[in-house]
Order: C-alpha cells, then sequence, then structure tokens
C-alpha cells in the first residue's frame, strides 16, 4: 500500500523503507555516471531517481518531525 504522497504510481514498485531506496538511488547514480547506459534507459533511471529522491526526502522530514517532537517533550520532562 502506498501513502497519498507518495512519488509512485500503484503499478510503480515503491522502496519498502528509506535504506532500499537510498541503495536504489545509489545504484542508478553508478550506472549513469558509467556513461554505459542508453539516452532512453538514462532517461528512465533519472525519472526513477527523481521519485526515490522525493521518497527519501519524504522519509526523512518525517523523522525530523518525530525527533522535533521527542526533544521537545523531552525539554519539558527535564527538571528545572
Amino acid at each position: 500500500m502506498t501513502d497519498s504522497t507518495s512519488p509512485f504510481s500503484g503499478k510503480e514498485k515503491a522502496p519498502k523503507n528509506f535504506e532500499d531506496a537510498l541503495q536504489e538511488l545509489e545504484e542508478l547514480v553508478a550506472n549513469l555516471e558509467s556513461g554505459d547506459v542508453p539516452l532512453e534507459d538514462s532517461l528512465k533511471a533519472f525519472e526513477r531517481g527523481q521519485k526515490l529522491l522525493r521518497f527519501c526526502e519524504t522519509k526523512l522530514t518525517k523523522a525530523e518531525q518525530v525527533l522535533k517532537k521527542l526533544s521537545q517533550s523531552g525539554d519539558k520532562a527535564a527538571p528545572t
């Protein structure tokens, strides 16, 4: 199941988690940097990479929000 903010359509395989997305993104970049990828495949890889990047950014933003909440609640619980 994909959430409403996912950049992936129903028929595209979304990564399971941040780490999987980052690993796939790194592999795409390495392949593109090799220069051995035909133009059409390069464009598809670039498009997939953009979606993976948005996926990772969304996950990081959510994690940052959780950390902010936790640190704010930790500040309130700390004795003065």
